[in-house]
C-alpha cells in the first residue's frame, strides 16, 4: 500500500538529489502525485514509517502537489520544475566538478535549495532537457532555446567554452528538440535537419570526422528528413520521417544495432534499407530501445544486468524483440535497468534492482518485464536517477 505524505514535510532535496544522476524524462504531463523507490538514504528517518529505512522496494507516494506541469532531472544534480503558470523552478544541489560550475540558473555559489527556488522571472518556459554533464536546455513558448550550465568542449553551443550560471540566448527560434550525453550536444532543427557540437568522440559528428570538438553547432550530413533523435552517452539514435532508424558513435557493447561492435562515423541504417517500421527509440547507458508501430518492443546493447528484458545477461548487437507483446508505448531506460509504459497505462519493469528501485517489491534481478502492480494504470512518467550508492525511481501518477 502506498503511503502518502505532504510535500510541507519532506526535504525533497535530500530524497531527490544527492547522487549523481542520468535520466530519461518523458513528455510534459501533469502530474497528480509522485511515488519512489528504491534507494532513499538520504531522507530523514522521521519522514518514513520505519525508522531507518535505507531502501524502498515497493513504491511509495511522497507528494499529491499538482502545480508541477513538467518535472525534468540529469546529472546537474538540480532538479527543474516549471508550475502551471509557466514558471521555472530549480530544487537541489548544485554540485559540479568544482566550485566553478553552477547549473541551477541562478546565478549564485549555493550548492543547495531545499525548497524551489524560480529561475529568473519569466513566465513562458515550456520545457527542460537537462544533459548528463551539468549543462541545460530550455525551450520558451516563443520557440526560443535558452541554455547554462558547464560548457567544457563548448557543448552549450555558444562557439566557446565559457561556462553559463545564468540563462543565456542558444537560439531564437528553429530548434524542435535538443539531446545529448558526456560532454556532447546533439539538436534536431525544425526543418528536419540534425546538428552536433561539443566533444564529439568515436565519430559523433556523422560527417566521418572521427573525433573532433566544436563549440558551435555542426550539420550531420545533409539530409533533411529526420524527425527524432535521442543521444547515449557516446553514441546517437535518428529516426526519420520515412520510420528507417539509423544510429553512429561508439559501438563497444553493439549499442548501434548492427550485428557487430564497430563503431560508426557516420549514420548507419539499422537491419535492411525496406525496413521502416520503427516508431520511437529509447536510449540508455550503453543499450538502446526500440518500438514498432506494430506495438513491439525491441533491444539491443549491454545486458550486464539484464536490462535488455530478454531473460538473458547476453550483450545483443542486433535488435531483439522483447517478448511477444504488441501494446507497448514507451520506454524510460536507466544506466543498468528499465520501467516501460504499455498502452493500457500499466508500468513494467526488469533489470537491475540493488535497491528495489524496480518497485517490485524485492531487490532481485529481474530479467524479463515485470508488472510493476503497486502504482497502477494512471502513470504518465517515469524517472530514473542513477546514483554512485543505489538507484532511486520516481513514478508521477
Amino acid at each position: 500500500m502506498a503511503v502518502r505524505f505532504s510535500s510541507s514535510n519532506v526535504d525533497l532535496d535530500n530524497i531527490l538529489l544527492r547522487r549523481g544522476l542520468y535520466i530519461n524524462v518523458a513528455e510534459p504531463v501533469m502530474p497528480n502525485s509522485i511515488y519512489l523507490s528504491g534507494y532513499v538514504g538520504d531522507i530523514n528517518t522521521s519522514v518514513l514509517p520505519d525508522a531507518g529505512l535505507a531502501n524502498l522496494s515497493t513504491p511509495v507516494q511522497l507528494t499529491t502537489d499538482t502545480q508541477w506541469v513538467s518535472i525534468s532531472l540529469g546529472d546537474p544534480k538540480p532538479m527543474f520544475l516549471i508550475n502551471s503558470e509557466n514558471q521555472l523552478f530549480v530544487l537541489g544541489d548544485d554540485i559540479g566538478f568544482s566550485q566553478t560550475v553552477y547549473s541551477n540558473g541562478l546565478g549564485d555559489r549555493f550548492d543547495s535549495h531545499p525548497s524551489p527556488v524560480q529561475v529568473g522571472t519569466d513566465a513562458d518556459w515550456k520545457s527542460v532537457f537537462v544533459n548528463d554533464q551539468y549543462n541545460v536546455f530550455a525551450f520558451k513558448n516563443d520557440e526560443s532555446v535558452w541554455c547554462w550550465g558547464f560548457n567544457s568542449k563548448g557543448v552549450l553551443g555558444l562557439n566557446d567554452t565559457v561556462f553559463r550560471s545564468t540563462p543565456v540566448l542558444f537560439a531564437s527560434s528553429g530548434w524542435s528538440s535538443i539531446h545529448g550525453g558526456r560532454e556532447w550536444s546533439i539538436g534536431l532543427k525544425t526543418n528536419n535537419t540534425l546538428w552536433a557540437w561539443g566533444s564529439l568522440t568515436n565519430g559523433l559528428s556523422g560527417n566521418n570526422n572521427g573525433s573532433i570538438t566544436r563549440s558551435s553547432p555542426i550539420q550531420v550530413g545533409i539530409d533533411t528528413d529526420w524527425q527524432k533523435i535521442k543521444g547515449g552517452r557516446y553514441s546517437a539514435y535518428g529516426l526519420k520521417l520515412d520510420g528507417s532508424l539509423w544510429t553512429w558513435g561508439n559501438n563497444t557493447f553493439g549499442q548501434l544495432g548492427h550485428n557487430e561492435v564497430i563503431s560508426k562515423s557516420t549514420p548507419v541504417q539499422i537491419g535492411f534499407t525496406i525496413e521502416k517500421d520503427w516508431k520511437d527509440v529509447f536510449v540508455g547507458y550503453e543499450s538502446a530501445y526500440a518500438i514498432k508501430n506494430d506495438g513491439t518492443l525491441w533491444s539491443w546493447g549491454n545486458n550486464a544486468n539484464g536490462q535488455l528484458g530478454v531473460g538473458t545477461t547476453l550483450p545483443l548487437s542486433s535488435p531483439t524483440q522483447v517478448g511477444f507483446d504488441t501494446d507497448w508505448q514507451e520506454v524510460f531506460p536507466y544506466t543498468l535497468g528499465v520501467f516501460a509504459k504499455k498502452t493500457d497505462g500499466s508500468l513494467w519493469a526488469w533489470g537491475y534492482n540493488n535497491k528495489g528501485q524496480l518497485g517490485l517489491n524485492s531487490t532481485l534481478q529481474t530479467l524479463s518485464p515485470t508488472q510493476v502492480s503497486t502504482v497502477g494504470s494512471s502513470t504518465k512518467i517515469v524517472s530514473i536517477l542513477d546514483g554512485d550508492i543505489g538507484y532511486t525511481a520516481f513514478f508521477l501518477t
